[in-house]
């Protein structure tokens, strides 16, 4: 399939034809446009003056560092009120236009420095660039952005830079520069005309050398099964390594099993878990009614005394559910499988005490009977003393009963959840890092 993939690629990439791309095309003050040609016309025309040549102006080539102009070229005018507009005007064809000038600071021998130009494209005004000098000393300024304009729309525009007004002002226009698409059209016929080019070599060589050719084989069948064989290497490459990967990234398999809690005179243990193992067994304590506590009771009458108070145990009818095992995570699923055995312990716990309180409820049960006399002559006070002690106790047992229950059928519940929830994870893919 990657394979494939990558051989389509490969094909529509040599059959696609490359769009036009933004160029960025100049046009000198001297030589022009260098894709079309086209040089700026200067007006009046006896009012400018190539700068790189002009030995009679202020601002010549020992004044300006000619090597940081464009093209090495300039052209130079002063403007005075009375004269017609002095102008330039080019031709682009694009969609952004960049208009660089130089500009100089002091006096240059009483040769004025203000500038002021006036932009026009396609007739439309577009800006205005007006500077006042700083004559402390005679500096030139070199490529310098006078004006620029974009977001146009993409055809023949025409460019006009005008200075008039009522002060002299001066004009070194260095270059201009335009945004446009390259033709792919140029290309293309480029690309064709060698391709003929070649096509005539080739058949003259072949009337030269028929023998030769007969027994050459093709150069396009050459590269075309390297590129398509070294596709396929690349392919089963990828392949490899993502098994390798998904192989090193599947968690190792962790067979745990809980062994069952054995119950023997009283007393619980685990077995076998992976889980912390108890210092010593716990104790299963002897039960009695308290206000929502089990109270351990051992060696104490069912109307005991309160010796026992300093060892009770608060009974917790809820337990929080445990938050989702992460997939794929072996420290998590060790950790799950030890808060599973831990709710078959309490299960098997909670069983253990709602039995025992199953037994002190049963009518004459040794709780129940504890409280009566061997005196025959004492049988009033002992029925009227029974009385009180079963009827009191035993809805207070049916309601420790219920809530044992509850707690129970809660904790099977979760353990059911957890369980599923570890056969889910071992089905799981495995996920990948990025």
């Amino acid at each position: 399939m990657r394979a494939a993939q990558l051989l389509w690629l490969w094909a529509l990439l040599r059959t696609t034809r490359v769009a036009g791309a933004l160029v960025n095309r100049t046009i000198d003050d001297q030589f022009g446009d260098t894709s079309t040609g086209f040089v700026p016309s200067y007006s009046p025309l006896d009012k400018w003056a190539r700068g790189d040549l002009c030995t009679g102006c202020n601002i010549h080539p020992g004044t300006v560092n000619v090597s940081q102009t464009h093209d090495q070229t300039w052209h130079d005018s002063t403007y005075h009120p009375g004269n017609p507009d002095h102008t330039i005007t080019f031709g682009f064809n694009g969609t952004a236009v960049y208009v660089y000038h130089l500009l100089a600071d002091g006096t240059f021998n009483g040769t004025t420095t203000f500038t002021n130009l006036t932009f026009f494209i396609d007739g439309q005004y577009v800006g205005q660039f007006v500077r006042t000098p700083d004559n402390a000393s005679d500096i030139i300024l070199y490529n310098v952005l006078v004006f620029n304009q974009t977001n146009l729309s993409h055809q023949p525009h025409s460019f006009k830079t005008v200075t008039n007004g009522p002060t002299d002002a001066l004009i070194l226009f260095d270059y201009a520069m335009y945004t446009t698409e390259d033709d792919p059209a140029t290309s293309s016929a480029s690309s064709d005309r060698t391709s003929s080019t070649s096509a005539t070599s080739t058949i003259s060589a072949v009337h030269t050398a028929a023998s030769r050719v007969a027994s050459t084989t093709p150069v396009g069948a050459i590269v075309g099964g390297a590129v398509g064989g070294v596709a396929v290497l690349a392919a089963v490459g990828v392949l490899l390594l993502c098994i390798r990967r998904k192989r090193a990234m599947r968690p190792p398999s962790i067979a745990e099993r809980v062994e069952p809690f054995t119950m023997h005179g009283g007393e619980r243990a685990l077995e076998n878990t992976p889980s912390r193992r108890l210092s010593h067994p716990p104790r299963l304590p002897d039960l009695r009614l308290g206000r929502g506590r089990l109270m351990p009771g051992a060696g104490s009458s069912t109307t005991g005394s309160s010796s026992a108070g300093s060892s009770r145990h608060l009974f917790t009818p809820h337990r929080p559910r445990l938050p989702p095992l992460p997939p794929q995570s072996v420290s998590g699923r060790t950790d799950r499988s030890r808060a599973n055995a831990e709710l078959v312990q309490r299960i098997q716990t909670l069983e253990a005490q709602m039995r025992a309180l199953e037994t002190q409820q049963q009518p004459g049960s040794s709780g129940s009977s504890r409280g009566t006399s061997s005196n025959p002559s004492s049988n009033s006070s002992g029925s009227r003393g029974r009385s009180r002690n079963r009827s009191a106790p035993r809805s207070g047992l049916r309601t420790e009963l219920a809530t044992l229950r509850n707690e129970i059928a809660e904790l099977r519940g979760e353990l059911e959840h957890d369980q599923q929830l570890l056969a889910e994870v071992d089905v799981l893919p495995p996920s990948y890092n990025t």
